[in-house]
């Protein structure tokens, strides 16, 4: 019977866990035999084994936080001060459970800090008109004579180009962000890896305006989905077909 995603992330959970369980449980174990410390008095008492009733027992449904650290090693990119303990506290299995509905997710400060790239929600005719490919300026002709009396322009710092290498800085700023700050670091974390399996070079010709919606239409709509639509939808997209050349790929002369 195949796995479910759920079954698959809490066995990988486990695995990536057992080691650091083993040497706690050793650790906890260790202390069952251990003979307690002589009083200064030198007073005997029985050193007789611990009974079940008072042997140290650990906390109910609580994680060692070196397993959920290993765990979430795997499951995001890091985990961020005071995470471990607060899902340590949870659970893995409910903090799995959330990372496997992203839609459910409140990223509500994620979607703020994403607004200061409006080239992430628009169509790649938008982009093409919004973000142009600058034209080459002209060189200036090495006979001509300069003008000794000529003002020197003022010195002023380059604005940013609002061409495609914007569009291309504002998805790489973005990944990044969200990377860092997004509640929703499972699903992140596949659209990096789906991103690096159908990779796309972002400076080839067209793929400067389309990687963008290749980001958003293909790998991000499908990042958790079925392998199959993923597929299907990356083999259509505008992007990966410039990428492979298949625009110029005509009867006659197959790419």
């Amino acid at each position: 019977m195949p796995l479910t995603r759920r079954q698959f992330l809490i066995g990988t959970a486990a695995t990536a866990g057992t080691g650091a369980a083993a040497v706690a449980a050793a650790e906890w174990m260790k202390g069952l035999d251990e003979q307690p410390p002589m009083p200064r008095d030198n007073t005997s008492y029985s050193t007789g084994p611990i009974t079940q009733q008072n042997a140290p027992t650990p906390a109910a449904n609580v994680q060692p936080p070196s397993v959920v650290a290993s765990v979430l090693t795997r499951m995001t990119f890091g985990p961020r001060p005071g995470e471990v303990e607060r899902v340590a506290q949870l659970g893995l299995d409910q903090y799995i459970e959330q990372q496997l509905h992203p839609e459910a997710i409140d990223d509500s400060a994620m979607d703020k800090l994403l607004e200061a790239f409006p080239s992430l929600t628009l169509t790649v005719a938008q982009l093409y008109e919004n973000y142009p490919q600058a034209k080459p300026q002209p060189k200036p002709d090495p006979k001509a004579t300069p003008n000794p009396n000529a003002t020197p322009a003022p010195s002023a710092k380059p604005a940013r180009p609002k061409g495609p290498q914007q569009v291309i800085y504002e998805l790489q700023a973005a990944t990044l962000l969200r990377a860092l700050y997004s509640e929703r670091q499972l699903f992140e974390l596949m659209v990096d890896f789906w991103s690096n399996h159908f990779n796309i070079y972002v400076g080839k010709e067209g793929d400067k305006w389309m990687k963008t919606v290749d980001d958003r239409e293909v790998i991000r709509r499908h990042a958790l989905g079925k392998f199959k639509d993923l597929l299907t939808a990356s083999a259509r997209s505008p992007a990966m077909l410039e990428y492979l050349d298949n625009r110029v790929s005509v009867k006659g002369k197959p790419n």
